[in-house]
């Protein structure tokens, strides 16, 4: 009975340990092209607001709010959204508040993180109407032209194994279970 407790929480806390894992640095980091691909959302948009952490939150996250000014891809769920700037392992966009910047988000919930964690190209910066893409500002119209599908486009939902949301929680069950059984007929001997 030991060996079978033993081996359900040594499950338990490998099935965990892909959080840690995610924690590595980026071992590469996507270009432009993939990272407007995978980028269920492309907006210029303006940071307005100060960092505000979410305890409540289970990523640890910091968001700012930013005011969607023009939309290249995807579809926002509304005129000013949460944007994650950094959390548990993940790194946003860096916009200092005032500045525009070309974003390219996906939603979780009614926030927006970058595409694999900041895994990719988080952000470019705008300027006077102007996106600079490796140091050279482009017009507006030859990057919209590259992003992919126009403004409004349906924005791709985020698929989640389906085996994430109960996996742990039914192991830890099952562990607790087979603890308080062993505990049971120790007790009745």
């Amino acid at each position: 009975m030991k060996r079978v407790l033993g081996v359900l929480v040594a499950l338990t806390v490998g099935l965990g340990a892909p959080a840690a894992d995610a924690c590595q640095p980026c071992e590469s980091k996507l270009d432009l092209e993939i990272t407007a691909r995978l980028a269920s959302l492309v907006v210029v948009a303006r940071r307005v607001g100060e960092a505000l952490e979410r305890p409540d939150d289970d990523l640890a996250a910091s968001f700012a709010q930013f005011e969607v000014e023009k939309v290249l891809k995807g579809t926002p769920i509304a005129r000013r959204i949460d944007v994650a700037l950094g959390w548990w392992c993940g790194f946003g966009p860096e916009v200092p508040i005032g500045e525009s910047a070309v974003l390219f988000l996906e939603p979780k919930g009614n926030r927006y993180f970058t595409i694999r964690d900041g895994c990719s190209v988080r952000s470019l910066p705008v300027l006077d109407g102007k996106v600079v893409v490796n140091n050279t500002p482009l017009p507006m119209e030859v990057v919209t032209m590259h992003l992919g599908p126009s403004p409004g486009a349906p924005a791709a939902p985020i698929q989640e194994p389906p085996w994430r949301r109960w996996a742990i929680p039914a192991l830890l069950c099952l562990a607790t279970g087979l603890l308080g059984f062993a505990i049971g007929r120790r007790r009745r001997r």
